[in-house]
């Protein structure tokens, strides 16, 4: 795998036919802070990444791995969930507000075409879903975990 990938360390929870189920720990980048305890955005939570295989390797359930994706795919998953949402969001306002001056019509179509939006990539989840791959790999101890 290339040192470039984006790398998490995670635990196997479930094995099936072809798919691995991994939870990995999301930290945010400021649960290190000293004000941690004082200020409500610092978050950790699991997160499960199902990782297809074609089952070459020897896995075990509670077995810590590294999960690993391309920066690429992080790139496009920003740009599918804000960049574009955010360009619609504008040019519909751009163009409710050239055509009419009710501020209630151009607030609730410019939040309808971000809803639509947010819809689509709803019902093309499974379409999007096979676009973000992930690969799993041993874990070791000399790599660092979220490595970019």
């Amino acid at each position: 795998m290339a040192s470039r990938d984006i790398k998490h360390e995670g635990r196997i929870s479930a094995i099936s036919a072809g798919e691995i189920t991994v939870t990995i720990l999301a930290k945010s980048a400021c649960t290190s802070c000293e004000a941690k305890g004082m200020c409500g955005s610092s978050e950790m939570k699991d997160k499960e990444i199902f990782i297809k295989y074609s089952g070459a390797e020897s896995w075990k359930i509670g077995e810590i791995v590294n999960v690993a994706m391309k920066p690429s795919m992080g790139r496009k998953a920003v740009f599918l969930g804000y960049v574009f949402p955010l360009m619609f969001l504008i040019i519909t306002m751009a163009i409710t507000a050239n055509l009419t001056d009710n501020e209630g019509i151009i607030g609730l179509s410019t939040l309808g075409s971000v809803g639509i939006y947010f819809t689509l990539l709803w019902t093309f989840r499974d379409k999007l879903n096979n676009s973000f791959t992930f690969s799993i790999e041993k874990y070791s101890n000399y790599e660092s975990v979220c490595n970019v």
